[in-house]
């Protein structure tokens, strides 16, 4: 209180105006930021203070954005979500981020404050609670990386796994299933189309059964999901079958004595399994034998 009313007499009567002519003085706002950057404030304190921004930001994401948004404040919030004890503060503190981190345009600018272990900490550690926000952070950054390269130390090593255990869960609800193999779809178009490595560890920890499950409820947003995710799927599928008929191209014009032949060749035999595995799937067969790809 005393640092509300010291800030507040700095701050003079300058404030943001909302709906309805009121308008919130800036030094109160400034008072809520000083809280959660704060070392060595008390934690309940700031519990109230980040639930308040939780709050603000859940209701009007552009209004929060404009009052709270700064990486300082995200960096703090992301040390609170590690450090503390208290499982409700973590989670206001990692709800918070992903609230703050939505909808912003910038490409390069927010991506280094999701860091990995903070989207881990929404899947794993602080789940199921915590498991909506991981997913936003992860959909934040996905939307925005122009390829694979730029999530390197972004998203966690083992993020298709930890999406497949969102996906696999039963006690969780369609929607969040829904998300979890839509954004594993998106991993999949920013990887390299020779490689598919999250692909391969995503079809291995039974990604298509999951979708295929998904596809047979009738909720709204969970069809919408399924469609998504096979639209998805179409691009990676003619990606891969790009790659493939480009590497044959390539096998052709080499001797057998070229170095780099057998890698080539190993590259390809492994990519062959991927189309079995779509084709196999009720919801994703289209992938492989519709009009685009045939």
């Amino acid at each position: 209180a005393a640092a509300a009313a010291a800030a507040a007499a700095e701050g003079g009567a300058a404030g943001h105006e909302v709906a309805g002519g009121w308008q919130v003085p800036t030094a109160l706002l400034q008072v809520l930021v000083h809280v959660l950057l704060s070392a060595h404030e008390d934690e309940v304190l700031q519990h109230y203070a980040v639930k308040t921004i939780e709050n603000i930001a859940t209701q009007s994401p552009a209004i929060a954005q404009q009052w709270f948004y700064s990486p300082e404040l995200l960096r703090a919030l992301a040390g609170h979500a590690h450090r503390s004890t208290c499982d409700p503060f973590r989670l206001s503190c990692l709800a918070a981020v992903a609230h703050l981190l939505r909808g912003r345009p910038e490409v390069v600018e927010p991506l280094p404050l999701a860091e990995p272990g903070l989207i881990s900490l929404g899947l794993s550690d602080l789940a199921p609670q915590g498991v909506p926000h991981g997913l936003q952070l992860l959909a934040a950054l996905l939307l925005r990386a122009p390829g694979i390269e730029a999530l390197v130390g972004l998203v966690p090593e083992d993020v298709a796994g930890l999406l497949a255990g969102v996906a696999a869960q039963p006690r969780y609800s369609g929607g969040l299933r829904g998300r979890a193999v839509l954004l594993l779809a998106l991993l999949f178009v920013l990887e390299d189309s020779c490689e598919a490595r999250k692909l391969w560890d995503a079809l291995d920890n039974s990604f298509v059964p999951y979708v295929d499950r998904l596809g047979r409820e009738k909720d709204r947003f969970v069809v919408q999901c399924v469609a998504a995710t096979a639209t998805v799927m179409d691009v990676v599928a003619i990606a891969i079958l790009q790659s493939l008929v480009e590497g044959l191209r390539q096998l052709s014009s080499w001797t057998a004595e070229d170095p780099s032949t057998e890698g080539l060749a190993a590259t390809l035999v492994r990519l062959l399994p991927v189309f079995f595995h779509l084709v196999s799937s009720v919801t994703l067969c289209g992938c492989v034998l519709g009009s685009r790809p045939l």
